[in-house]
Formats: structure tokens, C-alpha cells, sequence
């Protein structure tokens, strides 16, 4: 072993002194002082022949890594109901429409009479003929309803409050002639006993009113 680092350190010298390059410490791989030799040195140093110097690490090179963040149960949307299992339109609108519906009505009534009859004549007829009055004007009142509500199911207040009378299916199409006068009808019975068919809609399950599940329609808002 001692002859052969010997040798090693004579091929160092010749090669220092004819080509200015150290065989030992630039390229084999061996220390000059072979006792002095550790593994750090080793690993820096070439491995012979092929390389003529240090290798030099160089840092690892690492992609970033994207943060994958599944959703969970709580936070996935809930899956809305079916059109057709959905309430009916808020009692409020409902209302609001109605309210909207005897203004419209109404209001060319009382002009009509303003300029058919005076003011003591009007007062005079309602204490004659008061039956008569009130027939009439439901009269009106029910033919409104039913030509307004067979065409596209809305009357003139649905429209504004953008509320559409519509069969209680999964298709929900508006409703006829047919089904406009028998919930005509049935809502003339209802209201009758102090408008308790009115008030079953807040038993219900989907708001409807007597009238309502009788001809198996629904009032819908449009804006869902």
C-alpha cells in the first residue's frame, strides 16, 4: 500500500510539472495525503480520468407544490327542490295582487258613476237598491277574473306583482277557461264561511288555498 501511494505521488509530480495539472488532487479522486482522506473529500473530488476536477452540486431544483382543497359534505350545495315541490307564491304577493286587482275594477266604476249619476242620486240608489249595486259589481268583478286569469293566468295585479296562476304539475302550465271557472267557483264557496277556504292555505303544505288544491293549480311567483 505505502509503494503503491508512492507511485501515486510520483504520478502527481510528473504531471504537475509537464502538464501544470495535478493527477491526485484534480482528478483521480485521491488526496495527496492519503491518511488526511475523508468522505466529504472524496464525494467533491472526480472519480478518475473522465473527470478533471470537483464536482459541484448544484441545488435541487423543486417545483412548487399546489394545494389541492376538496370541498366537503357541508360546504357542497344542497340540491334545490323540484318546480313542482316548491310553495306556492308568498300570501303577501297574493294579497298584494288581489288589492291591486279591485283598484284596477273599481276605480272606472266609480268614474262611470260620477258622471251617471250625481252625488245624491248614487246615495240614493244605494239605499233603494243596494242589493242590486253590490250583484253588479261582483258580477263585473267575477267576469274580470275569469277572462284575465283564462289567458296566460294573470290578472292585470299578478302582472305587476309578476305572479302567474299555473297547474300544479311538473310541467305547470297556465290555466284555461275550464280550470279559471271552477276555481272561480270553488273560491266563491270558500270565502263564503268568513273566507276560511282562504285561510286553509296557511295549513297547507305548499300554500295553496282551498280554491287552490280543488282545481289543483298554484299561484307562482316568476321570479322563482
Amino acid at each position: 500500500m505505502q509503494q503503491q501511494f508512492h507511485d501515486f505521488s510520483e504520478l502527481d509530480e510528473l504531471t504537475e510539472e509537464n502538464l501544470d495539472f495535478s493527477a491526485l488532487s484534480d482528478g483521480l479522486g485521491f488526496h495527496k495525503d492519503s491518511k488526511k482522506r475523508t468522505d466529504t473529500a472524496a464525494t467533491q473530488l472526480g472519480t478518475g480520468a473522465t473527470l478533471a476536477g470537483p464536482i459541484r452540486v448544484s441545488p435541487a431544483i423543486t417545483a412548487p407544490v399546489k394545494k389541492v382543497v376538496t370541498a366537503t359534505p357541508s360546504a357542497q350545495a344542497r340540491p334545490e327542490k323540484a318546480p313542482w315541490l316548491r310553495p306556492a307564491a308568498n300570501p303577501a304577493l297574493r294579497s298584494a295582487a288581489f288589492i291591486t286587482d279591485l283598484f284596477f275594477v273599481t276605480t272606472p266604476m266609480a268614474i262611470a258613476c260620477r258622471y251617471l249619476f250625481t252625488k245624491q242620486e248614487f246615495i240614493s240608489l244605494l239605499h233603494t237598491d243596494r242589493k242590486s249595486f253590490v250583484s253588479l259589481y261582483l258580477a263585473i268583478l267575477a267576469v274580470y277574473f275569469l277572462l284575465s286569469e283564462s289567458f296566460g293566468g294573470q290578472s292585470l295585479g299578478k302582472i305587476l306583482w309578476n305572479l302567474q296562476i299555473v297547474e300544479d304539475d311538473k310541467y305547470e302550465k297556465p290555466i284555461g277557461f275550464t280550470v279559471a271557472l271552477v276555481r272561480l267557483l270553488a273560491l266563491t264557496l270558500g270565502a263564503l264561511p268568513i273566507g276560511l277556504g282562504l285561510f286553509t292555505s296557511f295549513q297547507d303544505s305548499k300554500l295553496r288555498a282551498w280554491h287552490d288544491k280543488v282545481t289543483r293549480s298554484i299561484v307562482r311567483s316568476k321570479n322563482g
